[in-house]
């Protein structure tokens, strides 16, 4: 019997809290909203932190788009989406005939120029060091036939002091006969003299002609060089490798797909961070084709690439904190901040200019696929201004109005707003500091005999970029 009266009690005093609220809202309430006592709002300066909505689409930050860099026949397709992969990982390969007969040919070519220079340098060396031979062999014969020389002129000295003292004709004849000695000897010495001058002036030819000719030689070496490491990066154009650890977000090959010759691997690692994403960001969003296979980090961190107007982009600048809203994941925020603007404008329309954006991100999500639309607010500097409640601005035809009290009553006042956050909005003019308003303007013309015409809230200005050809995870 006790337990009866519990829950009996229990069950008035929930009739008595609804007869109450209903006493309050029929009543009370209504009659305050007839009698012109509506919740009102008194206008002052105070801090905002305004934003501006733009919408963008999510791509992962640090991926990698991969190319075929020749023609060809795919030959294999080793990964699929979703595939985990390690850095050097083979993940597909084309077949071309071409590239190999090319690499040979490079090969071949470079080794018969390495031929030629060492066959130069070597023919070059040893008649130098046959000349240099001659020339020391010419200067030994030149000092033995000076020796030579100085002797027979000294015998000849002698027999001419002697000739005073001795009779007959000996020591004439002996004289000479050794000056026809010395005669033969001195023709000798001016023959060796005449090779020699001969044999140096070869020999400086012959270096001059080395130079030239080598330069020439390692010129093709060089030449041979390049176009065998060209036809080695050919050849590994033939395969695709993984250049980090991730995971594959898009496979665009089939086996036995003929494959045209395309453009080199978009390479991340060359650039700063801003032109690594723009470059991934517009490759992905504006390829007339599919042939590439795209690898990301396993946690990679999401970016977008929004488009601003020209008033918004003299209001934005990098570092300011921005959140995302993603259409398929409305319980998920993301939360970063603005990497990098690029002021030069977008090509578009003559009649309206435009700027891109690097919003990165730091939180991720699993569900997150790779090209999901978002809405991204941008939150700038906070503001000091004169600023009222979102609710209590009325907008007819995209003009601003609030309802502003003027001698004891509510009239419809015209105002110029500015920038909004969550709460407020800032009031240009048309309103004064101390001004008391209506708080919440439906609540106001849902119980007037006014028009409740007009939306209370700006209508949304979008700034929508390119959207992507595809969306893959």
């Amino acid at each position: 019997m006790k337990r009866f009266s519990s829950k009996t009690a229990l069950w008035m005093l929930i009739g008595i809290l609804l007869i109450a609220s209903f006493f309050y809202y029929f009543f009370i309430r209504q009659r305050a909203l007839k009698t012109g006592e509506f919740e009102t709002y008194t206008v002052k300066v105070q801090k905002i932190k305004p934003y501006i909505s733009v919408s963008g689409d999510i791509y992962p930050k640090d991926a990698k788009k991969l190319y075929f860099t020749t023609s060809g026949e795919v030959k294999e397709v080793l990964v699929k989406p979703g595939d985990k992969v390690k850095k050097g990982q083979l993940l597909a390969s084309i077949q071309s005939k071409d590239t190999g007969n090319s690499l040979k040919i490079a090969e071949i070519n470079l080794n018969s120029a390495k031929t030629r220079y060492n066959q130069t340098k070597e023919s070059y060396e040893t008649q130098i060091s046959q000349l240099e031979q001659k020339i020391k062999s010419i200067d030994s014969q030149l000092k033995k036939i000076d020796n030579q020389i100085a002797s027979v002129k000294e015998e000849i000295k002698d027999l001419q002091d002697a000739l005073p003292t001795t009779t007959g004709e000996s020591p004439l004849k002996q004289i000479s006969e050794l000056t026809k000695t010395l005669t033969s000897l001195n023709n000798q010495k001016e023959s060796l003299l005449n090779s020699k001058k001969e044999a140096e002036s070869t020999l400086d030819s012959l270096k001059k002609r080395k130079k030239s000719d080598l330069l020439l030689a390692s010129y093709q070496v060089e030449q041979a060089k390049l176009s065998y490491d060209q036809a080695i990066e050919t050849q590994k154009g033939t395969s695709l490798y993984s250049p980090i650890d991730g995971v594959v977000l898009f496979v665009g090959y089939e086996v036995g797909e003929e494959i045209g010759q395309g453009s080199s691997s978009t390479s991340l690692s060359d650039s700063s961070y801003t032109q690594q994403i723009s470059k991934l960001s517009s490759s992905l969003q504006n390829s007339s084709e599919d042939n590439f296979i795209v690898v990301a980090p396993e946690d990679w961190k999401p970016y977008a690439r929004v488009v601003l107007d020209q008033i918004d982009v003299i209001k934005v600048k990098p570092g300011l904190k921005a959140e995302a809203f993603l259409d398929a994941l409305p319980n998920l925020i993301l939360k970063g901040k603005v990497e990098s603007i690029n002021y030069y404008p977008e090509s578009g329309s003559s009649n309206s200019v435009s700027y891109s954006a690097i919003v990165t991100f730091e939180n991720s999500d699993k569900n997150i696929v790779s090209g999901m639309s978002a809405i991204i607010r941008i939150f700038l500097d906070q503001i000091k201004s004169i600023a009222v409640p979102i609710t209590s601005v009325r907008y007819i035809n995209g003009v601003p109005f609030v309802y502003v009290k003027r001698n004891n009553k509510f009239v419809q006042q015209r105002v110029e707003t500015g920038e909004s956050d969550d709460r407020f909005t800032v009031i240009k003019s048309g309103l004064n500091n101390g001004d008391v308003i209506v708080k919440d303007v439906s609540e106001y013309l849902s119980n007037t005999s006014i028009s409740n015409s007009g939306q209370s809230r700006p209508p949304f200005r979008s700034n929508t970029g390119p959207r992507p050809f595809r969306t893959f995870r």
